[in-house]
């Protein structure tokens, strides 16, 4: 399902700022803001936008304010009507004065092959990694007993494809130690399965009433020892990277 954020622009003035770049502004519950550019669009359990410097993101729709996001972009967008129509004329240039310094190709020092080629070689190829993540426990009504959320990047320098994420969570005795042979293992929604370099997505995992009942014991899994498994493709070559998480 796809909904708009409403915008309102004066009409005296829509001529003069039809062609600025009004971005719209999410609320998070917390107070924070996020400028987005273009619409938000709602994906079950996650709102996703695009960020103003061209990132595809996503955040949790729980934690999102709409009817405070809703009111901040309609005040964002007056403000930008009223900036527009009080804006003067641009004065003339001035005359452009006589350069005091001229630069030729034999002044500047260039950087010789092997510096370039060793800089080349320093550039990383594609590198999944969960930067943050919760656990928590999920609603009365929900099939879920826990529920994992978290952002996954690609911290390399090359786009991946065909993402997947597995979860492994391992149960924990009284003293903290890990039970061996305890375990539950799924892959996660994840909010797209490519990933450009530098580029984050949201995660979401529902631990399951019905996985945790087959252990024998799902009192081990309030705080278990969780393991992610991210497996990608690069220019058709299967990869996977697997990140232990101290808990």
């Amino acid at each position: 399902m796809r909904r708009r954020l409403p915008r309102f622009v004066l009409p005296i003035v829509l001529a003069m700022v039809s062609t600025a770049a009004v971005a719209d502004v999410l609320v998070l519950r917390d107070g924070s803001r996020i400028e987005i550019d273009g619409t938000w669009e709602e994906r079950g359990r996650l709102i996703r936008f695009t960020t103003t410097d061209g990132q595809l993101s996503s955040v949790r729709a729980s934690e999102v304010d709409l009817e405070a996001s809703a009111e901040a972009t309609r005040a964002a967008q007056e403000a930008t009507a009223r900036a527009a129509t009080a804006e003067e004329e641009p004065a003339a240039d001035a005359e452009r004065p006589e350069p005091v310094l001229v630069l030729t190709d034999q002044d500047i020092a260039r950087a010789q092959p092997d510096v370039v080629a060793e800089a080349e070689d320093e550039v990383q190829e594609g590198n999944l990694e969960v930067v943050t993540w919760t656990y928590d426990p999920a609603v009365e009504q929900s099939d879920a007993g826990y529920i994992i959320t978290g952002r996954l990047r690609n911290n390399g320098a090359t786009d991946v494809s065909s993402v997947q994420l597995f979860i492994n969570l391992r149960g924990k005795g009284r003293d903290g130690e890990v039970i061996e042979g305890i375990q539950i293992t799924g892959r996660a929604e994840l909010d797209a399965n490519r990933l450009a370099a530098g580029q984050e997505i949201a995660f979401v995992y529902d631990v399951l009433r019905e996985d945790l009942a087959k252990t024998g014991n799902p009192g081990l899994f309030q705080d278990p020892k969780i393991t992610f498994d991210a497996r990608f493709d690069r220019e058709g070559q299967d990869e996977r990277v697997e990140q232990a998480v101290s808990n």
